[in-house]
């Protein structure tokens, strides 16, 4: 669909709620029935009936349980990846701190939401060691006096300061970890990560294999979106740190493959 066809829509064939729905979705990547039937204050059947019009509109892409963007497989952009999903990739963040125990040796991903847990590590400033192939990871952790950071080697990969190549899997193969944080880009047909950047996956594999406990930490907008690569299967990873309940075809296949899922909501409503 075309930005005409989508402006046109959006201006001509919506109603207040139907509008309400599409901003939500777009701006979260994902929405649950039951969440989004909780937001607007009607029954999640009033909420189907309006999903299903969105998507044959072409504004939404409808799945069972609830919808998703429809750009869901485009590359975006780190300056994009750094205003998205801010307060969920906090609350992650926050989530994930607690699972971690003193004098650890932690690897801490790249991308957004692992700098987001390496600024809340370095708030709370408990005794770690965190290997990061991520600048940005590393320096907002420099200035945490009981945190000792490693850099692992390599050649920058893009704007977001990640580091890969054979320097750096080299050097994470010197390590075994107590956790590993992972990050991913969305999920395939059976749920495995993905991710687009077939460098940073082969780390992300060496490490997970090297770990003892691997954490997968992704905001519920991943939900609905793609990358063409697999990282690895959802069952490689021990446990889904994500803000928002997934969604149900996911939960079947967290409980086949033995992954733990925890939700880490606003105050205001609870966590699991």
């Amino acid at each position: 669909m075309s930005p005409s066809t989508v402006s046109s829509a959006l201006s001509v064939s919506l109603s207040a709620r139907q509008r309400a729905i599409h901003d939500h979705i777009a701006r979260h990547g994902f929405a649950t029935l039951d969440a989004l039937a909780a937001l607007l204050g009607v029954s999640v059947q009033t909420v189907r009936r309006e999903v299903i019009h969105l998507d044959r509109l072409g504004l939404v892409e409808r799945f069972h349980g609830g919808a998703g963007a429809v750009d869901k497989a485009r590359r975006r952009d780190y300056s994009e990846k750094k205003t998205l999903a801010r307060e969920a990739k906090q609350r992650i963040a926050q989530a994930i701190m607690v699972q971690l125990r003193a004098n650890e040796t932690v690897f801490l991903d790249v991308g957004t939401t692992a700098e987001t847990l390496a600024q809340t590590l370095a708030l709370e400033d408990m005794p770690l060691r965190v290997v990061t192939a991520s600048l940005p990871a590393a320096i907002a952790l420099s200035g945490a006096r009981q945190i000792e950071t490693h850099v692992v080697g390599g050649v920058i990969g893009g704007a977001d300061g990640s580091l890969i190549g054979a320097g750096a899997a080299d050097a994470l193969s010197q390590y075994r970890f107590d956790t590993c944080v992972i990050a991913a880009s969305g999920y395939d047909d059976a749920w495995a990560p993905t991710d687009f950047d077939l460098q940073k996956i082969f780390l992300k594999r060496l490490v997970i294999k090297r770990s003892r406990m691997a954490l997968l930490a992704m905001d519920a907008g991943k939900f609905a979106r793609c990358a063409p690569i697999a990282i690895a299967p959802l069952g490689s990873f021990d446990r889904l740190v994500t803000d928002t309940p997934a969604p149900a075809a996911f939960m079947e296949a967290a409980r086949d493959q033995g992954i733990i899922v925890q939700t880490s909501l606003p105050e205001t409503q609870g966590a699991d």
